[in-house]
């Protein structure tokens, strides 16, 4: 830092301006005019000495923390420079009064409570250096309210969802863009489950009319019988039915088309269960412990659990594998004929493209697929609430093991293995 004394200064100013002035006139003003057009006047009788010294660049970035946007509140992270000792924050509603939220130095996450749900707010965050010489300011505006759910969005057991990381995805499941880096799920909360449709034209209407609007979600736990004669060979499995049964309740739906528009699992697992009523845990087992018994407890803005029919479990795997396996899908939702005679080597990880979307739910919260329900081709099966006949169930095929690749509508007989998850809609 250089001192120089007024004394020096003075004299030195005297000379430089004596163009300016009268022989009688001395400067008694320091005058200095900044770049920004302004005119800052000292008097010399009020200074003692001017220093000279080099202030770091002074500036902050800030940023919405992932996760804290609620109906009545956000948090912001602010991380300042070296330069900047510290930062002033200021907030409103956009179009109202500012209020001062204070001052604060060093990278700090800061919280604002006590909003109103649906309304915008603008935040100012101006850094100042060691001088109290102010920095750009940084603008923001967060609107509260819970954000619109995404696909692959987690699902809490307190009926919020946070960011899963897609960026963009087509109705159809084709064309999704992921994030780089898969968020996290918000510390201290549990994950039940996974957005798996948000097209309102896939919800089912009588789902609507309810008020579920939202979409639906796909429960991180298998569906499972302790029960079945088989349960230490396949504990992950569960039957549709149980043995040498015969069932007309649920629709039928054999042809590409009828799978693809059948919406309705909530509607016919409601009809299932009242049909059989107290005998529902040994006639049909699959819907019994997908509902009555499922050791979930669903959140209640939710319609609780269900068996996703074919069209929910169609999206559902268009939308967390899409690439080839979306692009087969579309081509088979307009077929008339019976799509069980239809399969195909997509020539991509389906199992693993389907799983990508749990990778980051703690263990403690989900259950994995890792026991096949067939010897060929080794895949993992997953129930749909609909019926073939009046002997077997319609269900999807997910390569695993040696292809890999397989993705497949086929029947089953009510015993067969396959693996279950219950559904939500919200």
């Amino acid at each position: 830092m250089k001192k120089l004394l007024l004394l020096a200064a003075a004299g030195l100013m005297s000379i430089s301006a004596t163009y300016a002035q009268t022989e009688t006139q001395e400067p008694n003003r320091v005058i200095i005019h900044a770049k920004d057009g302004t005119t800052h006047v000292f008097n010399f009788a009020d200074l003692d000495y001017m220093d000279f010294d080099y202030a770091d660049v002074c500036s902050l970035t800030a940023s919405v923390v992932p996760g804290s946007v609620t109906t009545t509140s956000f948090s912001l992270y602010v991380e300042p420079s070296a330069g900047c000792a510290s930062y002033s924050v200021v907030y409103a509603e956009i179009g109202g009064q500012s209020i001062d939220k204070g001052n604060f130095s060093g990278a700090k996450t800061i919280e604002f409570t006590g909003l109103t749900d649906g309304k915008s707010y603008a935040v100012t965050i101006t850094p100042f250096d060691k001088y109290s010489s102010a920095g750009e300011a940084v603008n923001l505006s967060v609107t509260v309210g819970t954000p619109a759910p995404k696909i692959g969005d987690y699902f809490y057991s307190d009926g919020t969802w946070s960011d899963g990381g897609l960026i963009s995805i087509d109705a159809d499941g084709r064309n999704a863009v992921w994030a780089g880096t898969k968020p996290a799920p918000v510390e201290g909360k549990t994950v039940i489950g996974i957005v798996c449709v948000t097209d309102p034209n896939r919800i089912a209407p009588e789902d609507k009319a309810d008020g579920y609007t939202h979409g639906y979600v796909i429960g991180c736990r298998n569906i499972v019988d302790p029960d079945k004669d088989n349960y230490t060979r396949y504990p992950e499995s569960i039957w549709y039915g149980g043995h040498n049964v015969e069932i007309e309740v649920t629709s039928v739906t054999k042809a590409g088309t009828t799978c693809y528009n059948r919406v309705s699992g909530r509607q016919d697992t409601r009809e299932i269960m009242e049909y059989y009523g107290d005998g529902a845990r040994d006639v049909v087992p699959l819907f019994y412990r997908g509902t009555t018994a499922n050791p979930t407890p669903a959140p209640e803005n939710t319609s609780g659990w269900f068996i996703p029919s074919m069209g929910q479990l169609w999206d559902c795997i268009a939308n967390f594998c899409s690439g080839k396996v979306a692009d087969k899908l579309y081509e088979w939702r307009t077929l008339t004929s019976d799509i069980t005679y239809y399969g195909e080597d997509v020539d991509q990880p389906v199992f693993a493209d389907f799983n990508r979307v749990f990778s980051k739910i703690p263990a403690s919260d989900k259950d994995e697929f890792t026991i096949s329900d067939g010897d060929y081709p080794k895949c993992i099966s997953i129930h749909s609430c609909n019926r073939y006949n009046n002997e077997s169930a319609v269900h999807f095929n997910l390569g695993q093991a040696e292809t890999g690749s397989l993705i497949e509508v086929m029947a089953g007989w009510w015993d067969e293995e396959a693996h279950g998850r219950a559904f939500l809609a919200f």
